[in-house]
């Protein structure tokens, strides 16, 4: 048994070894924001962010995504229905 887990600093994912939790950060986070938006660099996620700047944003049905200004920061809210 390793002697010390590590944590992800974005997720609850744990890990035994420094080359998994590398491994699992070279993929797309979202990181938690405010008021229930999440956020990822767009340098993270460039095809989702090429996108929103051509269409300023979207909706896939289960979440609203958009982009900052300056196109750095690209967020995404749970989309929620009201019935």
């Amino acid at each position: 048994m390793p002697e010390k887990l590590l944590k992800c600093p974005y997720c609850r994912c744990i890990f035994a070894s420094l080359v998994d939790l590398e491994a699992h950060l070279s993929g797309c986070h979202w990181r938690k924001g405010s008021s229930g938006w999440e956020w990822m660099p767009a340098d993270e996620a460039r095809d989702l962010a090429a996108r929103l700047r051509d269409s300023g944003g979207f909706s896939d049905g289960a979440y609203r995504y958009s982009i900052s200004g300056d196109g750095k920061t690209v967020f995404r809210k749970k989309t929620t229905y009201d019935f």
